[in-house]
């Protein structure tokens, strides 16, 4: 029925529901609407069974200062001036839950500075490819270069044995000719 039959005192202190309370169904301090149906559905389901203790729930609570904590607990079956009522053993696992907020928020941060990190080298891979190929054509140019002065060079040196052997074979006909030109005479 929604009321409250006992609370201890981390109960009391945790919801800031008092004694005074226990069967006000006004209260401040409730279970999250959002979690409501949920909650109740697996209130039923656990009443019609012939288990002793319900599975697991775990529900967002507003207190009764307008805080939002997270409870996780299970009930159990008692009977009390032979009328059942539920005993339910509840832990705050608000910390619990915050922990795991935080740790996804960190997660999915992560996963963006990943995926910002592997943009970033995508991008400096690309500008790498396109350096390294603006160096692949200098050296081809250079090698280039390098194969034309080795071919001008060569060049130039045949030149220059030509030129030397043009300065010997003048050298040869005119001493030559000297002695040729005087026995002609």
């Amino acid at each position: 029925k929604g009321s409250i039959l006992f609370g201890n005192e981390p109960f009391e202190r945790i919801t800031g529901i008092s004694k005074n309370d226990y069967n006000n169904p006004d209260r401040l301090a409730k279970i999250h609407p959002d979690d409501t149906k949920m909650v109740s559905d697996a209130i039923k389901k656990f009443l019609l069974s012939n288990q002793p203790h319900s599975e697991i729930i775990e529900n967002r609570f507003i207190d009764a200062r307008g805080n939002l904590h997270w409870f996780s607990g299970r009930c159990t079956k008692l009977y009390l001036n032979n009328q059942m009522v539920l005993q339910t053993v509840t832990r705050d696992v608000t910390e619990n839950k915050k922990n795991e907020q935080e740790l996804n928020n960190y997660r999915n941060h992560l996963e963006l500075l990943v995926q910002q990190r592997t943009d970033e080298l995508a991008t400096m891979n690309g500008e790498l490819q396109s350096t390294n190929e603006e160096l692949f054509e200098q050296h081809e140019e250079l090698q280039n270069s390098i194969d034309q002065l080795h071919e001008a060079q060569q060049k130039l040196i045949q030149a220059e044995k030509m030129a030397s052997l043009g300065v010997l074979s003048a050298g040869i006909a005119h001493e030559l000719n000297n002695p040729l030109g005087v026995i002609t005479m």
